[in-house]
This record gives C-alpha cells, structure tokens and sequence, in this order.
C-alpha cells in the first residue's frame, strides 16, 4: 500500500481533515495533500512518527509504509528509472513558432522582447526549455489569433 493512501485512511479514521492534521504538524494543508495524493514521497521517519502521534496510530507500522516506499524509490534511483513522482507520462512534442511569426509578434509587442530576454538567460537544461518553449508557444498562437 501507498504511504499516501495509509495516511489518508489513518486520517479519515481519526476523523480529521487534512487542515487539522497540518496545524497538528505545524505543516501546511498543501503538504498534508501532496504525500495523501503521492505527490511527495514519503516523509523522513520524523515526519512520520508526528504524523502516528497526531493519529494516535502505530509509529512503527506506518514507518514500515513509509520505508518500503522510500526504499522502492532508492531502488528505481539506483537503477536509473526516473523517480519524479511529477512526471508519469512523456510530455507532448514542443512545437516552435516560425522566425517571422515571431519578428511579427515582436514588432506588435515590444514588451515580449523583454520576457524572450528573461527566459533565454533562465533556461539551463533542455527540459526547462522545452517547458518554456511550449508556453511561449502558446502565448504566441494566442497573441496572433485574430480578435
């Protein structure tokens, strides 16, 4: 069983919401919903034994969850198989704007030069280029769509 799903079930159980879980914690809600919706990882065995005592739960079952999950994932590391809980399908192709396209677009706003500049400096990785091509490249279809 997920680490996410055991805390949701020990949460609900102890007729709690996910707010009051988090106060309990000194947490944000946010946090509580992205390790129940396997957005983030299991927690260190810290987090987990405030999260048993919040519950009134046994520390050590919910550790046992929480450490078959942190070691799966060890394991996919050390095997090279992406862990990124965020990512759990290929993205979709980035299409790029033509060149005039953009020199049109650049020549109606002025401004986007600045944002074109801004992005070109922050872009490190291919992956985050990709990502920002792709909203560029939306901004651009939107921008050119008659009104």
């Amino acid at each position: 069983m997920r680490f996410g799903n055991r805390l949701r079930e020990l949460r609900t159980a102890a007729g709690m919401t996910q707010q009051e879980l988090a106060d309990a914690l000194g947490v944000s809600s946010a946090y509580i919903s992205a390790i129940e919706g396997g957005r983030k990882p299991a927690p260190p065995r810290a987090v987990v034994e405030q999260l048993a005592r919040a519950l009134r739960a046994d520390h050590e079952a919910l550790w046992e969850t929480a450490l078959a999950e942190r070691e799966e994932r060890l394991r996919q590391r050390l095997e090279g198989v992406p862990t990124s809980l965020r990512v759990e399908e290929a993205p979709a192709p980035v299409t790029t704007p033509q060149d005039s396209d953009v020199e049109k677009l650049l020549a109606q706003h002025p401004e986007l030069e600045k944002v074109c500049r801004v992005l070109a400096s922050a872009l490190n990785d291919t992956k985050t280029r990709a990502r920002a091509l792709a909203v560029v490249d939306a901004l651009v279809r939107g921008l050119s769509t008659p009104k």
